[in-house]
């Protein structure tokens, strides 16, 4: 997956990138009245948020397990 196919399924923004992410998540919440601190870090770090999610091939899953190591 390139970058470009990233911005194409998710979203060109932080904001379109970081509701996608949120719309696939497994919390118990039902709803988040603010972002939780992983998407905070997409926010600061939006093109290499892109470029991981890239390099992960699109797993969602890999990725957010990621964000907890990346974070920082």
């Amino acid at each position: 997956m390139t970058a470009q196919e990233v911005k194409e399924y998710y979203g060109d923004t932080p904001e379109q990138f970081c509701k996608t992410l949120c719309q696939s998540c497994t919390s118990n919440d039902w709803y988040c009245p603010t972002l939780c601190n992983e998407l905070e870090w997409v926010m600061r770090n939006f093109e290499k948020a892109v470029e991981r999610m890239a390099k992960l091939d699109g797993d969602e899953v890999k990725f957010s397990q990621g964000l907890k190591r990346w974070k920082g």
